[in-house]
């Protein structure tokens, strides 16, 4: 077996952070690999991604912050809650995380467009 290139490596490690900011991808992870080692060695190892100058290459802040989390045992544990509603089970506690991050990252891009149009506004003066 030949090892892919660093290039590549990067390209598939860059892909799979990325898709930490979809929930429903979280939600297979939550219910294949939370208790695996090797998958939190790996979540750990992807810290790198974290770090200047790798962070500009994530696009969602919410695969960093899922990112960050998901190599904590306590973080994983409180995911894996579910509650029954009418007879089905659902995360209630992923679906809240979900809600909540989509909320701040909405304030978030208000928030810095308003800042920019702000500073335009006042360099122009």
């Amino acid at each position: 077996m030949t090892l892919p290139d660093d290039k590549t490596r990067f390209e598939c490690e860059l892909d799979f952070v990325t898709m930490l900011g979809d929930s429903k991808f979280v939600q297979y992870l939550q219910k294949y690999y939370f208790d695996d080692e090797y998958f939190v060695d790996w979540i750990k190892y992807l810290q790198y991604f974290r770090q200047p100058p790798y962070v500009r290459f994530v696009k969602n802040p919410i695969s960093l912050f899922y990112l960050e989390n998901l190599q904590h045992l306590q973080f994983r544990q409180h995911l894996l809650l579910t509650a029954t509603n009418d007879g089905q089970v659902e995360n209630t506690n992923l679906k809240y995380f979900e809600a909540q991050l989509t909320k701040f990252y909405k304030t978030f891009r208000e928030v810095t467009q308003e800042g920019l149009k702000q500073a335009d506004k006042e360099a122009r003066q």
